[in-house]
């Protein structure tokens, strides 16, 4: 009879073979419907839509902006925030791109927008962002040597230079918009850094905070549609997420000077969630640009139209 270590070792190895062989699931799933989605027309109107699978069984919606060409000149991955998902606002970005010759796609993170799953979990954004890792391993697997560029927002910010980080011969250029740079203020003191990490352990349903319209966006129209969205309105901040999407920053921070891609940073004016001169501390090694929006606040896409007219031209100029 094996002991009882050599019995959780057997229990451990099995639990990651399972979980292995349903993330290699998933992938393939996800590749056979992406793969007959790209064969389709495009609506005039929108995007693409469909579901794709990841590692935890759960379906994702996912949207796919296709150019007129066959062979797209580029792929742009959109990345959504913590609080966001590809709603309208974002069609206005995909259409411009796919009218330049990009193929634009993302997906709603688990647990928002029109995806399956609850977001609230211990390993939330780890997860969301091999949920988003493997979505562009999977559609760059089609085009070979077309280049790559991500435009992220929030927390798809943190996303976007984690992508530049590990993907640094496929990546050619990121936009960041309000990277939640601003997290990371509270936890600059020891002390707090040591107790919000020590509760979010211990607190898993703690909440710590929700988004509010009128910090969201400037918009007063987009402000009321907000109100009656319930993927917006239900979703709260807990301290567990809160604690992983600092640490998630902290980690791709301490790897900035390894961005090497030229990398736009645009933000709000009234954005409370950003400091741009943390990002310009430790981005050494990219040529990077920042621009400030007037009166706008933290989410560029949700911005009233004078404002997010800028930020799609300001995006195709510099993706082409």
């Amino acid at each position: 009879r094996c002991s009882p270590v050599e019995d959780h070792r057997r229990v451990v190895i099995s639990r990651r073979a399972d979980q292995m062989n349903t993330c290699y699931s998933g992938q393939r799933t996800s590749w056979n419907i992406i793969n007959h989605l790209l064969q389709k027309t495009p609506p005039t109107d929108g995007p693409l839509t469909t579901y794709i699978v990841n590692s935890n069984s759960h379906r994702l919606r996912a949207s796919y902006w296709k150019p007129e060409v066959s062979t797209p000149v580029g792929l742009v991955v959109l990345i959504p925030g913590m609080f966001d998902y590809l709603r309208a606002p974002y069609n206005d970005i995909g259409k411009s791109l796919a009218k330049r010759g990009f193929l634009c796609f993302g997906h709603d993170h688990q647990g928002m927008g029109e995806s399956e799953g609850v977001s609230r979990k211990t390993d939330a954004i780890k997860s969301a962002y091999m949920d988003v890792l493997d979505h562009v391993q999977i559609v760059t697997g089609f085009f070979n040597n077309v280049p790559v560029f991500v435009l992220g927002n929030e927390l798809g910010a943190i996303f976007a230079i984690k992508l530049a980080i590990q993907l640094p011969d496929l990546i050619r250029k990121i936009i960041v918009l309000t990277p939640m740079t601003g997290l990371n203020l509270f936890t600059e003191n020891p002390f707090r850094r040591e107790l919000s990490t020590h509760l979010s352990r211990s607190f898993l349903n703690l909440q710590v905070g929700r988004s509010r319209p009128e910090n969201v966006t400037s918009d007063y129209n987009m402000q009321r549609m907000m109100v009656n969205d319930d993927s917006f309105t239900k979703k709260r901040l807990f301290l567990c997420e809160a604690v992983q999407t600092m640490s998630a920053f902290d980690e791709v921070m301490e790897d900035g000077a390894k961005v090497r891609c030229p990398c736009l940073v645009m933000h709000g004016e009234h954005d409370l969630m950003n400091t741009v001169k943390t990002m310009e501390k430790h981005l050494t090694s990219c040529p990077l640009r920042s621009q400030q929006f007037p009166g706008a606040k933290t989410n560029l896409i949700l911005e009233a139209r004078d404002i997010k007219s800028k930020v799609i031209r300001n995006t195709l100029k510099f993706f082409t």
